[in-house]
């Protein structure tokens, strides 16, 4: 295959190309094998685009969720909203992306940063009911009620 494609641009350097009628065959031949070559690369590059910014939107989360659990809510923040701007270009609201709102308003509300952290989960809940991920449902409910619980408790 290599060959022949070389020969083929060998070929079409020559004078060659006006005495011999396979010419065009060949150029045709070589066209085709080019242009289908270069479609399976711009797929295979933007599926490995797509790849490296789900992992990459997936770590950010990981990390925001990490920093939660360690009581660095401001770091927590900074790493919750990294990912949102990756999991929208991808344009796939998955529970990866549920999971990040989630987390998200669980370090704004340690915040007390109570309107934004309501913002998050509220999105984090639209994205469970739509698509059915009711663990992540019940998860983004059970700080919403404890959030209630210590309001009615201060006033």
């Amino acid at each position: 295959m290599f060959f022949d494609f070389f020969l083929n641009i060998l070929l079409s350097q020559s004078s060659f190309k006006n005495q011999n009628p396979e010419y065009k065959r060949i150029l045709d031949e070589t066209d085709d094998f080019g242009s289908d070559y270069l479609n399976v690369m711009e797929y295979g590059v933007s599926k490995i685009r797509d790849d490296i910014l789900r992992l990459m939107a997936m770590a950010y989360s990981d990390m925001s969720n990490l920093f939660w659990k360690l009581g660095k809510y401001v770091k927590g923040v900074e790493y919750g909203k990294k990912p949102i701007v990756l999991f929208e270009d991808r344009g796939i609201f998955d529970v990866d992306f549920d999971f990040t709102f989630h987390v998200l308003g669980n370090n704004l509300l340690e915040l007390k940063r109570h309107d934004e952290a309501l913002c998050y989960f509220q999105r984090s809940i639209a994205i469970s009911e739509k698509y059915k991920f009711y663990k992540n449902l019940s998860d983004s409910y059970m700080p919403l009620a404890n959030f209630i619980d210590r309001l009615k408790t201060i006033r």
